[in-house]
């Protein structure tokens, strides 16, 4: 039942950023992300209360950092990278926001005083050389590419940052609530931006596939994969969850290729091997190292 789960988050959350550059393509930014955030807020505070029983009030102590992680997490993450995804092709975005685990791994060392092993740093060095690869051309192109590639690393930036918050506390909250208080809190930027900035009911207008996308990220990405995520985690060690993080990019690249054209070719191909040969690095090379001494 874990592999099967492993799977299926992969497929799904892999999916997820062709269904937003679809959803983006014709809903305006802010109206897609205060609408999609609106539904899955629902969907997991709802989960958490009526299937799993959970009270959905913010314990006083939870709420400082809850308010700090949602803005990293939820509108920092969504704001950079939506905009990213207007400016640059999903499969693009896919590689670079999947760096968050390198930074991650960066910032548990600056603030968490976590050990960087030789390993980790190698992960991290040749992560980031595969952004690099994937990016040398652009900066002789058109600079909309250039804001393109900053504003999705901003994305992946601010996901590590909310990341090593999350884990400088300890939550009394549990996982599914806390993550619908994330979304509830982190939206507000959204929903003011759609409100000054937009006009939502040109939302109306859109074509079937691009409410779809809209769909798909509300009610798949954020309150299915979720919660798959989080049963995941109390079925299978959790290293061997993180192991699916390394298909979610791979996944997510031929799939934008295979629904919006996107391009794939040898320079892709490349910085796509390197970011998953330095996730590996950063995520499981720890685990098998101590799984092999083990054994010796």
């Amino acid at each position: 039942m874990g592999l099967v789960l492993v799977a299926i988050l992969v497929l799904l959350w892999g999916s997820n950023f062709p269904a937003m550059k679809v959803g983006l393509s014709e809903i305006p930014p802010f109206t897609f992300r205060a609408v999609s955030n609106g539904i899955a807020v629902v969907g997991l505070l709802g989960i958490g209360r009526l299937i799993m029983g959970h009270r959905l009030a913010v314990p006083r102590r939870d709420l400082a950092p809850l308010l700090l992680v949602a803005t990293l997490n939820i509108a920092g993450w969504q704001l950079f990278l939506t905009f990213g995804l207007l400016r640059i092709d999903a499969a693009k975005a896919i590689i670079i926001a999947y760096t968050m685990p390198l930074w991650a791994a960066l910032f548990g060392w600056l603030f968490l005083k976590e050990i960087l092993s030789g390993p980790r740093l190698a992960g991290i060095a040749i992560g980031f050389g595969g952004v690099a690869v994937l990016n040398f051309h652009t900066f002789d192109a058109a600079a909309v590419s250039v804001t393109g590639v900053l504003l999705t690393l901003g994305a992946a930036l601010c996901w590590a940052a909310g990341t090593v918050a999350l884990k400088l506390h300890r939550w009394q909250m549990p996982t599914i609530t806390l993550t619908g208080w994330q979304v509830a809190i982190g939206s507000i930027p959204m929903v003011i931006g759609m409100a000054i900035l937009e006009d939502p009911s040109a939302m109306l207008q859109a074509s079937t596939p691009a409410l779809l996308g809209l769909l798909y990220t509300a009610i798949i990405a954020m309150v299915i994969c979720h919660w798959v995520w989080n049963s995941l985690l109390r079925m299978i060690p959790a290293a061997a969850a993180a192991t699916s993080t390394l298909a979610i990019p791979i996944c997510g690249v031929y799939v934008s290729a295979l629904v919006l054209g996107d391009q794939v070719g040898r320079r892709e191909a490349a910085a796509l091997a390197l970011v998953v040969a330095g996730l590996f690095l950063v995520l499981l090379w720890p685990v098998v190292r101590a799984r092999f001494a083990a054994f010796r």
